[in-house]
């Protein structure tokens, strides 16, 4: 029960970590999902906004984190409350987001710079400039393939001596951690470049440095996700000598240094590459477009004018999806009825 609770209390943690640097690692253009002068990023009262946002964000967390103790310890190890409180804490740190967002666009109606948010916006839908940083090759997702190919495969073979177990049910997951992988990929591949026209080479750059180090986050701790899950998986087939309890550690260590890895890139690069190269003169306004009204809640892209599948996030790092293109709705769809049919298939 101790440990569990250690693990709950530690997820909850890092869910509240994930929200609360995201204000510090998002584009200076941006505040809370609304655009902004980079000039007025260190206006006081936007850093006591920022101040105040992260104070509420670790109360929340600090709050459920005594809300899931208290329930282990009335009900005991029940998956469905340890499932409601990740969940519902997760819920409440968005409030906590869309309260200050609201609170953020009162704040610019009124304020003097509210028309000073540049239009201008340099957009490359082609190839990226060369700059020197390369990242992984999509051929490394050959690995994924294979380590998938050798669970089936281990699970055809031994499944007439597996009568009590759902034998595909671990390689379906697999098959499906690899395909959310892949979209991931495709996602940061063919996102629209935002450059800055008043510094074009830097501004690629630094693009292209932060497009780099998150296809290879997402390659190599997608493999090592997948690889430790699958000899987790092995382990209890008997195929490999590793004790089941050796195995689960090392899925939890795992994901402990991808979740670690993650926050370091997002501190170190920022959104877009924005912390990448900071003494960039005061006052440049960097992909700040006054496009506020297709940011549904500050979160949520909807453009149909837009051509581009996927955008930055307005609030966090990372890409996101234009809402607006049909395309996109069928990508999600066939994602949840997957899961949906894959799930039902093995319960």
């Amino acid at each position: 029960m101790a440990v569990l609770i250690i693990i709950i209390g530690f997820t909850i943690m890092l869910v509240t970590a994930s929200f609360a640097i995201i204000p510090y690692v998002t584009r200076r253009t941006e505040s809370f999902g609304v655009s902004i002068p980079e000039s007025e990023y260190e206006n006081p009262d936007l850093k006591d906004m920022r101040s105040d946002y992260v104070k509420k964000t670790i109360s929340t967390g600090i709050i459920f984190v005594a809300a899931a103790t208290m329930l282990l310890l009335i009900f005991g190890e029940n998956a469905f409350w340890i499932t409601f409180v990740v969940l519902a804490d997760t819920a409440a740190h968005f409030l906590v987001y869309y309260g200050t967002h609201k609170k953020m666009k009162e704040y610019k109606a009124g304020a003097a710079w509210k028309g000073d948010v540049s239009m201008k916006i340099h957009v490359q839908f082609t190839e990226p400039t060369d700059t020197g940083v390369k990242a992984a090759s999509p051929l490394w997702f050959a690995l994924f393939a294979a380590i998938t190919a050798i669970n089936t495969a281990v699970v055809l073979y031994l499944h007439p001596t597996l009568p009590d177990m759902t034998p595909m049910f671990m390689p379906g997951m697999l098959a499906f951690m690899s395909l959310l992988f892949v979209l991931v990929y495709l996602t940061i591949v063919k996102s629209k470049r935002k450059i800055d026209p008043e510094n074009p080479a830097e501004s690629a750059f630094r693009v292209d440095v932060f497009r780099a180090a998150w296809i290879n986050f997402t390659i190599f701790a997608g493999l090592l996700l997948i690889g430790s899950i699958s000899l987790m998986h092995l382990a209890e087939l008997g195929v490999v000598p590793l004790t089941i309890k050796a195995a689960t550690t090392l899925v939890i260590l795992v994901t402990v240094i991808v979740v670690a890895w993650s926050f370091v890139l997002a501190l170190r690069y920022g959104q877009g590459g924005s912390r990448i190269n900071r003494n960039r003169k005061k006052g440049t306004t960097i992909d700040a477009g006054e496009d506020d009204r297709y940011w549904k809640a500050g979160i949520f892209y909807f453009n149909k004018d837009d051509p581009s599948l996927f955008v930055e996030k307005r609030f966090g790092v990372g890409f996101t999806f234009n809402m607006a293109r049909p395309s996109i709705w069928l990508v999600v769809a066939g994602i949840v009825v997957f899961f949906v049919v894959w799930t039902c298939t093995y319960l």
